[in-house]
């Protein structure tokens, strides 16, 4: 963007608001495609054109209030300076509140993994029926308990 301004209208306002409305079309291109994989880089993306905007907007509304008082137009443009401050603070802040959010995100999956970790590894108390036998065969005692039920009940099951 600024290679092309600076040939374009140099120290008007006029270059300022085509930088604006260049910033605005790549805004509207990066939320309509989408272009970065990664979530945080697309949030980056767009919030750093946001402020791009917003500079190229109050640097707008700077030369309008310059203009006003060379018309002999009273302006009040103190809040400006501190706005632009803000804003381009914010740029260097989000990428370090992005970062306290992703590890706090981090910090809970690693201690739900720790907890899902301990219980797993916890030592299970044995059934009391099978207390002394680690190797009891299920199978075996299954076919056992169902032939010995059809005995009884007269079906002519095999006995052990």
């Amino acid at each position: 963007m600024s290679s092309v301004l600076v040939f374009l209208y140099t120290g008007t306002a006029s270059q300022v608001a085509i930088g604006f409305f260049i910033v605005f079309a790549f805004l509207l291109l990066v939320l309509i495609n989408r272009p970065l994989i990664n979530r945080q880089l697309q949030t980056l993306q767009v919030y750093s054109l946001v402020t791009q905007g917003l500079n190229l907007f109050f640097g707008i509304m700077l030369i309008t209030a310059a203009f006003q008082e060379t018309a002999g137009e009273t302006a009040d443009d103190s809040f400006l300076p501190v706005l632009l401050f803000v804003l381009n603070l914010s740029v260097i802040c989000l990428p370090v509140v992005q970062v306290l959010i992703n590890s706090q995100a981090l910090l809970l999956r690693f201690r739900g993994l720790t907890n899902r970790l301990k219980r797993m590894t916890a030592a299970k108390p044995e059934a009391p029926h099978l207390e002394g036998n680690s190797s009891f065969n299920w199978g075996r005692s299954f076919r056992l308990r169902s032939a010995g039920s059809a005995a009884v009940s007269g079906g002519g099951g095999q006995s052990p």
